[in-house]
């Protein structure tokens, strides 16, 4: 899975990525010189609505969690710009890894222009555009989906699904339907 930076202590990523105590995760991040660091995780907090069943019934599944470092990144890592309600029309920017769920830290990271297709309360359906550098991938999960605004680059979701082969529609959950959670 993929997660977004929200200060040097914390990671914002989809709940369905943890299925295990935190003692066994760690976040890795590619530093500007292209050296892995990882830290690991102290802890984590899935939205206390989670369901599974409705993610995977392409229902709003409040696919949202917080990881709580046990160390402070480096200076040099880049918290995410929240961006407000709204957002379930025009076109998104994604950051995931090439390669998908097969990929490591290691591989080449990609962004895709796509269109967001509607949504609902807490979620948006993201579709391809020409040109836009493909889907979301299995392995892209809790990754940032970006809008450009006057003030720059804004975090509205992450992503909650994508295909397997990176093609046809995904799925993401909106960051403004839970600044309550994620801010706690």
């Amino acid at each position: 899975c993929t997660g977004v930076i929200l200060d040097r202590r914390r990671v914002l990523t989809a709940a369905h990525c943890l299925v295990a105590a935190a003692a066994g995760y760690s976040v890795e991040m590619i530093g500007p010189d292209g050296a892995v660091v990882s830290v690991p995780v102290a802890s984590h907090r899935r939205h206390p609505g989670f369901d599974r069943a409705a993610l995977e019934r392409d229902g709003n599944a409040h696919d949202v969690a917080v990881l709580t470092l046990k160390e402070a990144l480096p200076g040099d890592a880049l918290p995410a710009r929240l961006a407000g309600p709204g957002g379930l029309s025009g076109e998104v920017f994604v950051v995931g890894m090439e390669g998908g769920f097969f990929a490591s830290i290691a591989n080449r990271i990609r962004v895709m222009r796509l269109a967001v297709a509607g949504g609902e309360t807490g979620r948006m359906m993201l579709e391809p555009t020409a040109g836009g550098g493909g889907q979301p991938c299995h392995g892209d999960s809790g990754g940032p989906v970006f809008r450009k605004t006057a003030g720059g680059y804004a975090l509205v979701a992450i992503i909650s699904w994508g295909t397997r082969h990176c093609y046809c529609e995904s799925a993401a959950t909106l960051v403004s339907a839970y600044h309550p959670f994620i801010r706690s």
